[in-house]
């Protein structure tokens, strides 16, 4: 079985806690017994080419200066889905799974076990919620997260490649919206959404965002932005403009089947749905905040 993990990392040597859980990510890696291949398009970004030589993994190494991105944007998602999309299509290479992959997370061991099988099954699956550590705590674990930090397709090259032309619809630049994007993706190449999360957990380092001056102010501004794009993208592409519109609410909206139920994702939809779904439409209908 062979895997294609598009992914991007942080530059090295600025941060500690960012280069440490870099480095966790790339030791959960190891522990994989198939193929597997790290795609990552970097932005002129230190250090990182030399680490992952140093890793013993196979990998496939891309660097888009900055200069090529709109003034002020420090990378762009597209480009790092577009440089492993077509690395996937091309015509010697046999992936069988492409995986979305952010590198701030620990990949569970059993994670190949329960793809190969899927191996048969053309689809999506994904993990959420993550367990998620914060400033080294870990956070309760019925809370409910945004961020779905791990996508996996399972296509042939003929959906590549429609996924590959659909690319050239989107923008995105720095932070935000990706798995809004791929769901949509999703949506547009027919594909049913599996949720991993009975078998399996994801833990997730939250980065030090002080360290590479990426404040929340900077992280909003971005995925608005973002959001426009996605919009634009949506109208393209005829598919639900509440991908981008419908917040997290319409994302769990889309991946909930009775099926993927556990306990924790049973309470987390609970509380999203009777809970915090409301009193966000109460707060928009009356301008109030709770």
């Amino acid at each position: 079985m062979k895997l294609l993990i598009a992914t991007s990392f942080r530059p090295f040597g600025i941060s500690k806690n960012n280069d440490l859980y870099q480095l966790m990510f790339l030791n959960s890696l190891k522990n994989f017994n198939c193929d597997l291949t790290i795609c990552t398009t970097q932005f002129d970004d230190s250090g990182v080419e030399n680490i992952l030589r140093e890793s013993g993994l196979h990998y496939i190494y891309n660097n888009i200066t900055k200069n090529n991105l709109p003034i002020g944007k420090k990378y762009s998602n597209h480009q790092i889905f577009l440089s492993a999309l077509q690395e996937f299509c091309k015509y010697e290479n046999n992936y069988d799974f492409f995986i979305y992959s952010c590198a701030d997370i620990l990949l569970p061991s059993n994670l190949i076990n329960e793809l190969l099988k899927r191996k048969n099954i053309h689809g999506v699956n994904l993990i959420y919620p993550n367990t998620q550590f914060k400033n080294g705590k870990m956070l309760n674990y019925y809370t409910f997260i945004y961020g779905i930090d791990l996508i996996i397709f399972r296509i042939d090259k003929l959906k590549a490649k429609l996924f590959l032309e659909a690319l050239s619809d989107w923008k995105q630049y720095d932070w935000g919206i990706n798995e809004h994007f791929l769901l949509a993706i999703a949506n547009f190449l027919n594909l049913p959404v599996s949720n991993l999360v009975r078998y399996m957990d994801v833990i997730k380092f939250e980065n030090n965002f002080s360290d590479i001056k990426e404040d929340r102010t900077w992280q909003i501004n971005a995925w608005n932005q973002n959001k426009i794009y996605l919009i634009d993208f949506l109208k393209r592409r005829n598919l639900s403009l509440l991908y981008a519109k419908g917040s997290y609410y319409y994302l769990l909206y889309k991946i909930f089947n009775f099926k993927d139920l556990n306990l924790r994702l049973l309470i987390i939809y609970i509380k999203v749905f009777l809970y915090y779904l409301p009193k966000a439409f109460l707060k928009l209908i009356t301008g109030k905040i709770f």
